[in-house]
């Protein structure tokens, strides 16, 4: 590095030009309409979740080229600098983007859980089409956000849209609880059922709703003994 530097007040400007320059980089990346509506939703979290690696990364290196310095006796040069000049805004970003993928997450998951295997399994399309519905009005409040969610002074704004959201959402959840409740005590084929809850357990997730679909093996189990029934009766009935 050119000895320019080697006074902070010529290095901390230095330092900053290049957070700022991290942080214009997240913010031409992420513009939150263009992010929900030119992407899918698991393009969406993974262009968030590479951002929020960009800026962790930042901090992380910062912090271990100044313990490399610190711990070298033959250097007398310390970095010991503002942090909330370098980190105040990045850190922030950091965790704009971690709300994000939380949020671009929720949305996924509903649309794994209501895809077409859940309408075969219920017979329930209207009803499966219905709760998409709320899902993707959900979806489009990202277009009506017109503030910029990576400026500080907008937190307060940032805040009621993430608890609007969750709100939203939960609604959503308790209509779709009620509908899996009801829908799986009259299932059509209980090898079809369970060929969709085994790969609800094979899906990374921490969704209440695919915690929802898991408990419903007694249902399956249920819907299974009648089927065996109803075969052993035709056989019964015809066997001569």
């Amino acid at each position: 590095m050119s000895k320019h530097y080697n006074k902070d007040e010529r290095f901390v400007p230095l330092m900053e030009k290049i957070a700022n320059e991290i942080v214009n980089r997240v913010r031409q990346t992420i513009d939150i309409r263009s992010l929900f509506s030119s992407y899918t939703l698991n393009e969406a979290k993974n262009i968030c979740y590479q951002a929020k690696q960009l800026l962790i990364q930042w901090k992380i290196e910062y912090q271990n080229t100044r313990n490399k310095l610190e711990n070298d006796k033959r250097n007398f040069l310390t970095w010991n600098f503002e942090h909330r000049i370098l980190f105040d805004k990045t850190d922030y970003m950091s965790q704009i983007c971690d709300d994000l993928i939380q949020m671009l997450s929720n949305l996924n998951e509903y649309y794994d859980i209501f895809g077409l295997e859940m309408k075969i399994v219920t017979g329930e399309e209207q009803m499966v089409d219905r709760v998409l519905e709320h899902v993707s009005d959900l979806k489009k409040s990202f277009l009506l956000c017109h503030f910029d969610i990576f400026n500080r002074e907008n937190s307060q704004q940032w805040y009621t849209f993430i608890e609007e959201f969750k709100y939203r959402s939960s609604i959503i959840e308790q209509e779709a609880k009620i509908f899996i409740h009801a829908s799986f005590t009259q299932l059509r084929s209980s090898e079809t059922a369970l060929d969709m809850l085994i790969r609800f357990q094979k899906i990374d997730t921490t969704h209440i709703l695919a915690y929802e679909m898991i408990q419903q093996f007694t249902s399956i189990l249920l819907q299974y003994s009648k089927e065996i029934d109803e075969i052993y009766d035709l056989f019964m009935n015809y066997k001569d």
